[in-house]
């Protein structure tokens, strides 16, 4: 008997066989659809890796220029400190420089005290010596000037050559006395100076034999002071010697003494 069509229509209950395989289609239908949700296509998946390299991307960018600000800060720092480094370096190059100059100015003053502290006595007499030699100079200047002429040769004037001629032979000869007369003063200032130069020589000869005569004297003085504690201390024992041995000269005595005795009786 074939099935009505209401036994076949879709709202009616399916046998046991037409519902288990309705079942199963449906879960196979099912299975199906999320395979091909699950299966994206290549564009999708092109996209998709599009997407995930952008990001990253950005993500870098994010990092690099994070990186690039800190090390532009400790650069900035950096440079900062360097720079500070250096003002600080030249400020104790100038110091330095500053000091050694100072010490080298001292130095070459002391030298300079060194070398003018022997000449200063010298320079002291030289104040006296310069006020006559000054005062020499000038009497000098005033006999040269009285005796030269000037000889006003303008408006036809004429002169007598002889007196000229005169005047000048003396002039001549009182400057070749002068000139003798500073050489023999070159010379005596010559002796002057090495008679100097050995007085010096004998003025050190001479402190150091009186530091070696000072060194004696004190020699002698402690040998004088110890010979005069020994001289004591020799008193001294040959007293406490005599008072400690009394008996000994008793018996020396009373034997000299029986000695004579017996010797006066025998004879």
């Amino acid at each position: 008997m074939s099935p009505s069509a209401w036994a076949l229509s879709p709202g009616r209950y399916p046998s046991e066989e037409a519902k288990g395989g309705g079942g199963r289609g449906m879960m196979s239908g099912m299975f199906g659809f999320l395979r091909k949700k699950k299966e994206p296509s290549a564009r999708e998946e092109m996209g998709h890796q599009l997407r995930m390299l952008a990001v990253s991307l950005l993500q870098w960018r994010f990092v690099n220029a994070r990186t690039g600000a800190g090390t532009a800060t400790a650069n900035f720092v950096v440079e900062k400190k360097l720079f500070f480094a250096f003002l600080k370096i030249t400020e104790l190059r100038n110091i330095v420089a500053a000091k050694r100059i100072l010490i080298s100015r001292r130095k070459y003053k002391l030298k300079v005290i060194k070398l003018l502290n022997p000449q200063l006595n010298l320079l002291n007499r030289w104040e006296l010596l310069a006020r006559r030699h000054l005062d020499a100079v000038a009497s000098l200047s005033g006999v040269l000037e009285t005796r030269c002429l000037k000889l006003p040769l303008a408006e036809g004037a004429q002169a007598n050559l002889e007196m000229l001629q005169q005047f000048i032979c003396e002039a001549v000869e009182i400057m070749s006395q002068i000139e003798a007369a500073i050489r023999i003063f070159f010379s005596k200032a010559e002796l002057v100076n090495s008679l100097l130069s050995e007085l010096l020589q004998v003025m050190q000869e001479e402190v150091k034999s009186l530091d070696e005569l000072w060194k004696t004297s004190s020699l002698t003085t402690s040998l004088k002071t110890h010979e005069i504690s020994l001289r004591a201390n020799l008193i001294q024992g040959t007293k406490e010697e005599a008072t400690f041995s009394p008996h000994r000269t008793y018996e020396i005595n009373t034997g000299e003494s029986w000695r004579n005795f017996r010797s006066g009786f025998l004879i």
